[in-house]
């Protein structure tokens, strides 16, 4: 079942800081990269694990500029169970 994707205020700001974390030349594509993982998983809750953080989490990996970034994402359904929203993204150690 694919649901729509709604990014919460917290998960927006996880985000903002670590693309200001990258060089200048990989912030957009990995913005985009970032928002195509994330409607992957929209389309297929089931790529998810559950973790020890409560929410199930998702990680994935994308690359820009020959550099492969791990991040992750937890999310949460909405009361509707329409949408998928993202609670929190962060760097994955390797």
């Amino acid at each position: 079942m694919s649901y729509e994707l709604a990014i919460a205020p917290e998960a927006e700001e996880d985000l903002e800081r670590l693309v200001d974390s990258l060089p200048k030349r990989r912030q957009l594509l990995a913005i985009d990269a970032v928002h195509a993982e994330l409607e992957k998983l929209a389309a297929n809750p089931s790529l998810a694990v559950r973790s020890t953080l409560g929410r199930p989490t998702y990680r994935f990996g994308f690359k820009v500029d020959d550099v492969i970034y791990h991040w992750a994402a937890t999310f949460k359904y909405d009361q509707s169970e329409r949408a998928l929203v993202i609670t929190h993204v962060f760097r994955v150690p390797l």
